[in-house]
């Protein structure tokens, strides 16, 4: 009887010691597992997060940066015709004044032509007035000496 008593009980301690390893080993195993799969979930889930993170700042970075290019494109097309614009004006009025200048330049020369005429006309009046000076002091000695009529 002690026999058995002994035997039922040392039955009963390892039986609970098993039960007590083993219940602790599913749930260590059973925690483990789940840990593994949170992490591993978890682990996923970060690095899709920073994946479409990662795809949604570079999206749009890329659009960004598209738009950026645009309306550079669009603003030096745009200063490109301005630019032209303005250089047609500017060699338009670049000839207007070249034309007004070279027009000065004429009626300058004519100026100079008229007077070198003027100076030339009044050399030759000058010149008639000396004659007509000479002949009346020609007349006036030869009236002092005697008497000479004249008839028109």
């Amino acid at each position: 009887m002690v026999f058995l008593v002994t035997m039922v009980f040392l039955f009963t301690i390892v039986f609970l010691f098993t039960m007590v390893f083993l219940v602790t080993m599913v749930f260590l195993v059973t925690m483990v597992f789940l840990f593994t799969i949170v992490f591993l979930f978890t682990m996923v889930f970060l690095v899709t997060m920073v994946f479409l993170v990662t795809m949604v700042f570079l999206v749009t970075m890329v659009f960004l940066f598209t738009i950026v290019f645009l309306f550079t494109m669009v603003f030096l097309v745009t200063m490109l015709f301005l630019c032209r614009i303005h250089r047609a004006d500017v060699e338009a009025e670049f000839s207007r004044q070249r034309r007004r200048v070279q027009k000065a330049r004429d009626d300058w020369t004519k100026q100079d032509d008229l007077k070198q005429q003027m100076d030339d006309f009044l050399q030759e009046v000058e010149l008639s007035v000396q004659d007509v000076d000479t002949d009346l002091q020609t007349l006036s000695s030869v009236s002092d000496h005697g008497s000479i009529i004249i008839t028109g």
